[in-house]
């Protein structure tokens, strides 16, 4: 991606406290920067392979984590990248966090901070406590956020965007502000848009999107350096919010969610949160690999109902103004997870005989 094809945001007048933090540095970067996830990996990516702009940068990140039950690890994408890379690692347990972490010397210098030191953060998950972005000068804080801010200022704006059916998002290159002025509200150094292709998923969205931030930082850093880049402030008016996605959210509601509705949310949150609904029983059913489909031959009465496809293959699910959406497979509470011809043959038959219905809730 060529960097003319970014939109490097500039206003012909600032005021002198803002030309005082665009002083061009006088050498390529020394960067701390905070990430964990896949978008963050994807960032540093591009930062990495980009020597031009940095002459140094220390990563700050959490440790892999180990499942519940088992002894598996999950591990965090950017610390295995930035080992492999043999950059610095710091790493920060899930307990604690920052409260007590004191950044490298490098960083703390205890002064005036030199215009060449530079924190970066993406999708780290947590705020920058003021002790630490007071190390670094304002224009030197920068936040590599999934969105055309002030569109889905919060920690979930790709999750949004899809619930949402937003048709455009974008990335943009911010400068963090301290916690309470409010997450994401800092000036806009640079973004870059995109169409939101009908089938994307949080998972294909945001591998696209920490591609583009990556470019889009890279290009913010070379326009710094040259002393070309000039933010421009956020109109707060126009802003929403985009908070994280509870479990209450994964509880679908068929009489009033249609099967396009259904897709969306399941693309948007299946990655961490399946889809559930509850049997007569109680008990809750995820609900996996769901798509949306053509009715049915025979069609079913209400909302929720479900059954078997011809084909045994399906399990086919009424929603909201007569439409439809199935799933390859299903998990039972208590159970594991099973192919739905599986499952469906341990359904008890008077369910089965009364037209099994799916909830939203437990039933009273």
């Amino acid at each position: 991606m060529r960097a003319s094809q970014f939109q490097t945001l500039r206003r012909p007048k600032f005021s002198a406290r803002r030309f005082l933090h665009c002083i061009k540095p006088y050498e390529r970067f020394k960067i701390l920067f905070f990430g964990r996830d896949e978008f963050s990996q994807l960032v540093m990516d591009a930062l990495y392979r980009a020597p031009d702009v940095w002459q140094s940068i220390t990563v700050v990140t959490t440790p892999d984590t180990s499942k519940r039950k088992d002894a598996k690890y999950h591990k965090q994408p950017l610390l295995t990248q930035s080992k492999g890379c043999d950059l610095p690692v710091h790493t920060i347990p899930h307990t604690g966090g920052l409260k007590h972490w004191e950044p490298p010397a490098l960083f703390n210098l205890g002064h005036v901070a030199e215009p060449n030191i530079l924190l970066i953060t993406a999708s780290f998950g947590r705020f920058i406590p003021d002790r630490i972005l007071h190390l670094f000068p304002p224009s030197r804080r920068l936040n590599v956020h999934p969105s055309l801010l002030p569109l889905y200022r919060g920690p979930a704006p790709i999750q949004h965007a899809l619930i949402d059916n937003q048709e455009e998002t974008g990335v943009c290159v911010i400068e963090m502000k301290e916690k309470h002025l409010g997450a994401d509200v800092g000036e806009i150094w640079g973004q870059t848009s995109l169409s939101i292709p009908s089938d994307s998923s949080f998972l294909s969205l945001r591998h696209t999107l920490g591609v583009k931030g990556g470019d889009l930082l890279v290009s913010v850093l070379r326009d710094m350096l040259s002393g070309k880049a000039i933010p421009h402030p956020q109109d707060d008016s126009k802003s929403t919010y985009a908070p994280m996605i509870t479990p209450e959210a994964a509880f679908v509601d068929f009489t009033t969610w249609d099967a396009a509705k259904v897709s969306r949310i399941h693309r948007a949150i299946s990655h961490q949160r399946p889809l559930v609904a509850f049997l007569p029983s109680s008990k809750a059913l995820q609900l996996h690999a769901i798509e949306v489909c053509e009715r049915p031959d025979h069609l079913l009465d209400q909302p929720g109902e479900v059954r078997l496809d011809r084909m045994g293959k399906r399990l086919i699910i009424k929603c909201a103004n007569d439409t439809y959406v199935t799933a390859m497979r299903v998990k039972q509470e208590g159970r594991n997870m099973l192919y739905v011809n599986e499952w469906w043959n341990g359904v008890p038959p008077a369910w089965k005989a009364a037209g099994l219905r799916l909830t939203s809730s437990t039933p009273s």
